[in-house]
């Protein structure tokens, strides 16, 4: 089912983030029940400012039913009006308006999801009964600077991320034990690792993973808070046990949670194990199927598996939901440099440059692939950009050794390298695979002993012996 961004009829103005907390928190209920698939709000909120038929929702999400409302709240009243359709008849299965006082938020969202789950015939008994009856804090001030902050952080931009932690952290003021506000700082700072807002990495991991231990010390069975320490566990301590069964924790809490399958095929990926990746990212797309980001990691076990072919159709249907979308263009360019089409690659990475304001990642590959075409002058000047971004910070040290080694220089894309190890950057778990090989440094001593040195288990093998 589809839960549409609920409508802002509120005449006070700047509460749209209200409503658009309400329909998140709603999705958030409706998701503990396991018998329903829910969309991901990422999918659903590109129908906020131009309402869509019921038919087109069914169409586009592949859905068999459609929540949709619209919020007042005023003071201390809320009202919330709700009608649950049938996507194939279009035929209303429940309407409801509801007149509360706002401090019945919590109570108003549990009932909405037993009457959704009656009209579709879902049980709910058991440990799921008992967690949709959670509240996740009492306290009304702390509720609405968590929606601010959940608001901040949906904007995913560097002003975004940095309001979004000082108004979950206000939140966690008002209420320590505010589980969800917890989890929302430690989302924050995993953005910030994955290059949303220049916060120092170690700075970020640190914060991260003490926001997630306090959010499950909390509450326990808060699903994004096993997600988001699954990926701490996964891209910076290189526990793929750890991260595992916290990711099958959070599947285990929330079946609809994209995000957790998302980052768990990437944890199997990282091991070598892409196959077992592909169905678990392909349930993340069926949960989230608007998502460029996870259409585009849909291609990625693929290029792990050198199955370039398939992987490009992935990359292409990330760019038909959106033609800018950096990372999709940026993978199209891996497999077209792996086909060894040089020029067409360059093309590709130029656009995910320009499509992410020149985005250092990106840049690198500018100057790879034209160190590949043998534009040395002009491979080195882009490069400048990208070194003095690591420089001020940025975890890219191995972009700048692929860099390097499309430019031909040999000694500094190891040299790069071993910074990139020393540092412990998140991206050293894909050295040697066949995604991005380092095919010229194959059988370089130095560079075999940098493999050798990765944590067992990773993507990373020797070269075998001559």
């Amino acid at each position: 089912m589809a839960v549409l961004p609920l409508r802002n009829i509120t005449e006070v103005p700047g509460r749209e983030y209200f409503a658009d907390g309400l329909t998140e928190e709603l999705i958030s209920v409706l998701s503990r029940l396991g018998q329903l698939q829910v969309i991901a709000a990422s999918s659903t909120s590109q129908y906020r400012e131009s309402p869509p038929s019921i038919q087109e929702v069914a169409s586009d999400l592949q859905v068999g039913a459609v929540l949709e409302g619209s919020v007042r709240s005023t003071g201390t009243d809320l009202r919330v009006s709700i009608r649950l359709v049938d996507a194939e008849t279009q035929v209303a299965l429940w309407t409801c308006d509801y007149d509360r006082r706002l401090k019945e938020v919590f109570a108003l969202q549990q009932d909405i999801a037993r009457a959704v789950a009656h009209a579709l015939e879902v049980t709910v008994v058991g440990d799921e009964a008992r967690r949709l009856n959670e509240a996740p804090t009492s306290d009304l001030e702390a509720y609405d600077l968590y929606l601010l902050g959940c608001h901040s952080l949906a904007q995913r931009s560097e002003q975004g991320v940095r309001k979004s932690i000082e108004r979950f952290r206000a939140a966690v003021a008002k209420d320590p034990n505010y589980a969800a506000a917890h989890a929302g700082i430690a989302d924050a700072y995993v953005l910030a690792t994955i290059g949303y807002a220049s916060i120092p990495a170690d700075e970020a991991v640190r914060e991260a993973r003490a926001a997630t231990d306090r959010a499950l010390a909390a509450q326990e069975t808060l699903s994004d808070a096993h997600t988001s320490k699954g990926f701490v566990l996964m891209n910076f301590d290189r526990d793929w046990a750890g991260a595992t069964k916290e990711f099958k924790r959070a599947i285990e809490l929330n079946p609809s949670d994209a995000r957790a399958y998302q980052w768990f095929a990437q944890c199997l990926s990282y091991q070598g194990r892409p196959q077992e990746a592909l169905p678990l990212i392909q349930e993340a797309r069926v949960l989230d199927p608007q998502s460029p980001l996870i259409a585009t990691e849909a291609g990625w076990p693929y290029l792990y598996m050198g199955r370039h072919d398939e992987a490009a159709i992935e990359f292409e249907h990330a760019l038909a939901l959106d033609p800018d979308f950096a990372l999709a263009h940026f993978n199209l360019g891996n497999v077209l440099e792996a086909r060894g089409d040089v020029d067409a690659a360059l093309n590709r990475y130029e656009r995910a440059a320009s499509a992410s304001a020149r985005a250092p990642m990106f840049v690198a590959f500018v100057a790879r692939a034209l160190g590949l075409l043998r534009r040395t002058d002009h491979a080195l000047n882009e490069l400048r950009d990208v070194e003095a971004a690591v420089e001020a910070g940025a975890p890219l040290s191995v972009y700048v050794a692929h860099a390097y080694e499309g430019i031909g220089d040999r000694d500094n894309a190891v040299a790069w390298l071993d910074r990139a190890v020393a540092d412990d950057e998140m991206l050293t778990i894909a050295i040697g695979s066949t995604w991005l090989p380092f095919q010229t440094l194959r059988g370089d001593e130095r560079y075999e002993q940098i493999v050798r040195g990765l944590p067992m288990g990773t993507m990373a093998k020797p070269s075998p012996a001559p």
